[in-house]
């Protein structure tokens, strides 16, 4: 393992049951063995890193990681939010929050699947972690999968290896959530961090012990339950004075009352920004993230989908901005019952519609802001790529 970079391990949780399937390993990305203690093949297939937990480096494991899907209530019935949009179990946020504390570590996700497991349902297990530029450590379950299966599996895995340099592209951001993610701020923090993509907004994390710059940012939720003081306040002090837009929690005494309307917020001016804040203490995740929304107004949107249902996106820029892609997870694993449409407020002149499967060219459209493009039906994963 001293000689392979951790970032380019593509880890397989080992099983004994999978002796006899090791063939089948030979040649996909996969090229590592995640073994409990002293379980291991015997003899060691060659070309294949073997590692316990116990020996990882450089690497955060994420191990109370949902298992990628629709959230269900009870027997086939989906669980929905107030505006009707199913809620998903998704691991983007968890990974993104991974990344920011631990920056320049690997990331694998360990989820473990249900018994009936489908060949949508591991693909895109491997998508939910890949679009973040994590690993899920395949567990396909207690036998390996049919060949069939594994072979769609290891499209998906050969697709993100194909498109490795995205991993080093930037999550484009209007907003950003503040905190340190802990103690009595952790359920505010970290469920805004959940139900902030179900509303497709481009946000960034923000941990307060290491920002020292709001820029480029049009509004931050202040998530934790008392306002901010010493340098996090003259920060954003400053940066709401420039123009930003802060929702900061109940008590916060920053700026000059207006007699702008907003639901259960006061509103207070400061230079050429507002500060939003409550007038009961939040208790609510959702209607925070609603709120930040609203308050930020759809014409900030980065972009926008049209009938997504239970998809979530995920908006990233190369460094130089010339090219972009919009990550699109599809968690009911079956396609849409209407054609989705993709609106970006930038002017992108070309576009990429790719699929594991397959790969499509497509049209901008002209929008009063941007442009858009109608996708074609897809059921698990999509990526479409875009160059200004």
């Amino acid at each position: 393992m001293s000689s392979v970079s951790v970032q380019s391990l593509v880890p397989l949780k080992w099983s004994k049951a999978y002796e006899g399937s090791l063939k089948l390993i030979e040649n996909t990305p996969v090229n590592c063995l995640l073994v409990e203690g002293a379980d291991r093949p015997s003899p060691a297939p060659a070309g294949l890193a073997i590692v316990s937990k116990d020996e990882l480096k450089d690497v955060t494991l994420i191990s109370d990681a949902k298992w990628p899907s629709i959230q269900a209530t009870s027997g086939d019935r989906s669980s929905a939010g107030p505006t009707g949009m199913p809620w998903v179990d998704a691991n983007g946020w968890m990974i993104r929050l991974a990344q920011a504390r631990n920056p320049g570590n690997a990331v694998w996700v360990d989820a473990k699947p249900p018994e009936d497991a489908g060949p949508n349902s591991l693909s895109l297990a491997v998508a939910d972690s890949a679009a973040f530029g994590a690993r899920w450590i395949i567990s396909p379950g207690e036998q390996f999968p049919s060949t069939d299966t594994w072979q769609k599996l290891v499209r998906a895995l050969d697709f993100f290896e194909k498109h490795a340099e995205w991993r080093d592209f930037e999550a484009a951001a209007v907003l950003g959530v503040l905190s340190d993610f802990t103690g009595p701020n952790e359920f505010l923090a970290t469920e805004c961090l959940n139900l902030i993509p179900r509303r497709q907004l481009c946000y960034k994390i923000l941990l307060k012990s290491r920002t020292k710059t709001l820029d480029g940012l049009a509004a931050v939720i202040y998530a934790e339950e008392k306002p901010p003081e010493g340098e996090v306040l003259a920060m954003l002090e400053g940066w709401v004075r420039q123009g930003g837009l802060l929702l900061a929690p109940a008590g916060t005494k920053l700026g000059d009352a207006t007699n702008e309307q907003s639901r259960d917020y006061t509103i207070f001016r400061l230079g050429k920004g507002r500060v939003a804040v409550p007038q009961e203490p939040w208790s609510d995740p959702y209607i925070v993230a609603q709120d930040a929304h609203l308050l930020l107004s759809r014409g900030q949107d980065l972009l926008r989908l049209f009938n997504y249902g239970a998809m979530n996106s995920y908006y990233v820029r190369s460094r130089d901005g010339k090219r972009a892609v919009v990550h699109l997870l599809n968690y009911s694993r079956r396609e849409a019952a209407h054609l989705v449409t993709l609106a970006m407020g930038r002017k992108y002149r070309r576009g990429r519609f790719l699929t594991f499967e397959s790969e499509v060219v497509l049209k901008p459209a002209g929008a009063a802001r941007g442009v858009e493009f109608a996708l074609p039906p897809f059921d698990v994963y999509a990526a479409i790529e875009m160059e200004t």
